[in-house]
């Protein structure tokens, strides 16, 4: 078993940028982080930063797959979705969370590309639930 890549990704609040993070320091009710374009530090709990991890996964694309992540995918009755990734604390584990408020397990059986963040692209936030036609049924790659 080989290791697992550890990385983290920061939504800056004050800025609205997202940072790719190569240092992270969350020690001493602290926080700082250093990216190629930007150094922050921060200190107590009232941190504009909300930092995201990567789930060890990529999509078809070959794109890595973050926390918070925007994702489009079907489901088992051929249903369209685009669902944020979050992380179940209860489950330990990555989740779909639908509009319902149900879930739906995250793992690498999914076909899912994607399409934006929970920060960047909030209009991609609702769930839109659309019918597949025959011919993207068959196109489908399970």
């Amino acid at each position: 078993m080989g290791l697992r890549s550890l990385k983290f990704r920061v939504w800056d609040n004050e800025l609205n940028k997202m940072f790719d993070v190569h240092l992270l320091d969350t020690s001493n009710e602290m926080a700082s982080y250093h990216s190629y374009e930007k150094r922050y530090s921060s200190q107590g709990y009232d941190m504009p930063l909300e930092i995201m991890q990567f789930t060890g996964l990529k999509d078809k694309n070959g794109k890595e797959i973050y926390e918070g992540d925007l994702v489009k995918w079907a489901d088992w009755e051929e249903n369209k979705r685009n669902t944020p990734i979050e992380w179940d604390e209860g489950m330990c584990r990555y989740v779909c969370r639908l509009k319902t408020g149900q879930w739906r397990m995250f793992s690498s059986e999914f076909s899912v590309e994607v399409i934006g963040n929970i920060h960047s692209n909030p209009e991609l936030l609702e769930i839109k639930v659309l019918r597949f036609t025959q011919e993207e049924i068959d196109q489908l790659p399970f």
